[in-house]
């Protein structure tokens, strides 16, 4: 009898400690998105800020996404770099960060913006910021 409680008083210990891991996953839906950017070059086919457009700012680029994190934007005579990475967690989801350090129209790209949608032929961004009613969208069509 001693045996069957302490067997029984396992179990229940065991079964109360487990925690329930499915609450803690980190999903990645957009993951592809490291493999299909590199593919092609790039233009911005809508850039809001705040509901303002300002794609006029950024709609002569093309952008070229390179494996190892860097992007170029080139239009005409014109040559920029910057940054980007996929960036996945709990806190914040799939995420594309882009940077370009310096003050040109291109800095309106900048910003850690979540994927929403990714296509052989478009992917689309959303950055909603917490506390406002501030709505960033961004989505680049192939070239």
């Amino acid at each position: 009898m001693k045996q069957l409680i302490i067997i029984f008083s396992l179990v229940i210990l065991v079964a109360c400690s487990k925690t329930d891991e499915s609450d803690n996953a980190v999903v990645t839906e957009f993951e592809e998105i490291e493999s299909i950017l590199p593919k092609t070059e790039w233009k911005v086919n809508n850039l809001f800020i705040n509901n303002e457009d300002y794609i006029g700012s950024v709609q002569n680029f093309s952008f070229i996404f390179k494996t190892d994190g860097i992007v170029e934007a080139k239009a005409d005579s014109t040559s920029k770099s910057g940054t980007w990475i996929y960036r996945n967690s709990l806190e914040n989801g799939e995420q594309l960060i882009i940077q370009f350090n310096d003050t040109s129209s291109l800095n309106k790209l900048s910003n850690q913006w979540e994927i929403i949608s990714i296509r052989t032929s478009q992917v689309e961004f959303i950055d909603e910021e917490k506390n406002s009613d501030v709505t960033h969208l961004l989505s680049f069509n192939k070239s």
